[in-house]
């Protein structure tokens, strides 16, 4: 079984615990970060419908894409809630893509008239990409797949990445493209047919290619048997040479 990003694992109670506090610390942290690249002159912006040369240009007018840091807090917080733990994260990996486009363009509503159908589209997608990466790839990849991480490498690195979000976005679409997390498992969770509200029980899978290289060293093996200085021949060197 390959995990993909409409598949996760059960989490454990304490995977729960570090997966809300890593939700709202990364939230705070970008909020902090918003404020400080916003100040001094925050909720204004150039006046872009004159010349760039034109005096008026220089004039700040109310700039209607801000938020105030605390909304943009809250904002990043019901995506990550969104996006990691709600049924969304169940659908197809395309289908979370296009839901986090939708976003980017509602993000976006107040260029639509100014850049027209294709350049707000180019920029949903954009913003689709940054979101679906950011706040679904990365954390995909430190909740949803088994790893040897322990819970404090997992948080530190989910805070990280969405506290300083261009890490984010790089190392998510890193992932993306270079299939980073997607690998076959050693072990798969069985819920029991009369019991589906049990805890699932962890199954080691059975590979075929183990069950093959088990065959061939218990035959291996089993024609060493006995063996001292000298050499003895097989009694049976067509069956051993088989399963060579």
């Amino acid at each position: 079984m390959t995990p993909r990003l409409s598949q996760s694992f059960p989490w454990s109670d304490a995977e729960r615990g570090g997966f809300a506090v890593s939700a709202v610390a990364g939230s705070v942290l970008f909020a902090l970060l918003y404020a400080w690249i916003q100040e001094p002159n925050a909720g204004t912006m150039f006046n872009p419908r004159v010349p760039l040369g034109s005096p008026a240009y220089l004039i700040r007018i109310p700039d209607p894409t801000y938020m105030p840091p605390f909304a943009v807090g809250a904002l990043i917080l019901l995506g990550l809630l969104l996006l990691n733990a709600s049924p969304v994260k169940k659908l197809p990996g395309f289908v979370q893509f296009l839901i986090c486009a939708a976003v980017g363009a509602v993000l976006d509503r107040h260029e639509w008239a100014l850049d027209g159908f294709v350049i707000s589209t180019m920029k949903a997608a954009t913003y689709g990409v940054l979101i679906f990466t950011t706040y679904r790839v990365n954390w995909w990849f430190y909740w949803d797949v088994p790893s040897r991480r322990t819970l404090g490498e997992r948080m530190a690195a989910s805070i990280f990445f969405t506290a300083l979000p261009w890490f984010g976005l790089a190392f998510g679409f890193w992932r993306l493209i270079a299939r980073i997390g997607i690998h076959e498992p050693t072990t798969t969770f069985l819920v029991h047919g009369d019991a589906p509200n049990a805890t699932p029980v962890e199954a080691i899978i059975e590979d075929p290619a183990l069950e093959e290289h088990e065959r061939r060293t218990s035959a291996i093996r089993a024609a060493q048997a006995g063996r001292e200085t000298s050499r003895t021949p097989s009694s049976n060197k067509d069956a051993v040479s088989e399963t060579i």
